[in-house]
C-alpha cells in the first residue's frame, strides 16, 4: 500500500470516527465516544451554556 492510499484511508477513519463522536452515537446502552460526551455536558453545566 503507497503512502498516499494509507493516508487517504486514515483520514477518513479519522472523519468517520470525529463525526461518530459528534452525533453520539449510542449502542445498546452506551455512547460510543461517552468519556467526550461526559466532559462535553459536564463542561456545558459548569457554565451554563448549551452545548
Amino acid at each position: 500500500m503507497n503512502k498516499k492510499r494509507f493516508a487517504i484511508i486514515a483520514n477518513i477513519v479519522l472523519l468517520v470516527w470525529y463525526s461518530l463522536s459528534m452525533f453520539g452515537l449510542k449502542l445498546g446502552n452506551k455512547y460510543l465516544v461517552e468519556e467526550y460526551h461526559q466532559k462535553m455536558w459536564k463542561e456545558a453545566g459548569e457554565s451554563g451554556n448549551a452545548a
